[in-house]
């Protein structure tokens, strides 16, 4: 039988309560603080509504970092072909400009480096997960859209008091989980078309990912022209961060957007 405690514990709950802890404490190293905690969210068209668990900002720096906080006792595997680069710098994320209220999916270079994946295999107790990541990047990007309409309505009336470089913000989703990360590195080649298996590969542990994957936005963007399928694939493309837990504040640490 389960006690409080465990029941507590499997909230995931307290995962969110010491990782905003973390934050607070270890500030002067890397200067970013709680903006917002629990934050509600809802979008007046289709009724979807919930709560970001921490919302991240840094004096000086035009980001937000929308932060989903998930206690995981498994592993979250990332599949990696080799055809694809090592480290990956590339990110795509929503940039508000908030003098013209046009919001736009921007790809640009984001460090730290890391492997960039768009399929992830959820563990738990040695199972797989009948969860898939898809849904949680989803929700949390839905999150980031109406955090950035909030925030732009704030702003806005008062638009004439903001120097030129506070008139935009970038919001970057990131997924902070106790899950293990790990990275499946194969040649394509190499999976057999018998059966669909992998049958040479090499798996190791990684700090932090990307994941990439075609999402809905809830949000009017600006769109560039688009004249193939291809180019609407790669319109589609969002960009998610992955932060094993105990590697944020390294990760905070490191964290530098070039726009």
């Amino acid at each position: 039988m389960k006690t409080t405690e465990d029941i507590v514990n499997d909230s995931g709950y307290p995962l969110q309560i010491r990782i905003e802890k973390w934050i607070e404490e270890t500030s002067g190293q890397h200067r970013w603080q709680v903006a917002a905690k629990e934050h509600r969210w809802i979008n007046s068209e289709t009724g979807d509504e919930g709560y970001i668990d921490l919302v991240l900002e840094r004096e000086g720096r035009n980001l937000r970092l929308v932060v989903e906080c998930k206690r995981i006792i498994g592993s979250w595997t990332f599949l990696v072909p080799m055809i694809q680069p090592v480290h990956d710098e590339e990110f795509k994320s929503l940039l508000v400009d908030y003098q013209n209220f046009s919001f736009a999916w921007k790809k640009f270079p984001l460090a730290p480096a890391s492997p960039e994946a768009s399929f992830c295999v959820m563990e738990t107790g040695g199972k797989k997960d009948s969860r898939i990541i898809e849904s949680l990047a989803g929700e949390l990007l839905l999150s980031l859209e109406q955090l950035a309409i909030q925030e732009t309505n704030l702003v806005r009336p008062h638009i004439e008091n903001l120097n030129r470089s506070s008139q935009h913000m970038l919001y970057l989703p990131v997924i902070v989980t106790t899950a293990t990360l790990q990275t499946m590195n194969f040649n394509p080649s190499d999976i057999e078309i018998a059966n669909g298996k992998v049958t040479q590969s090499t798996v190791g542990e990684v700090e932090f990912i990307r994941f990439r994957k075609n999402l809905a936005s809830h949000v009017d963007y600006q769109k560039p022209k688009m004249y193939t399928l291809k180019d609407l694939n790669r319109e589609n493309d969002r960009s998610i961060l992955v932060v094993q837990a105990e590697s944020f504040i390294k990760f905070l640490s490191m964290l530098q957007a070039y726009l």
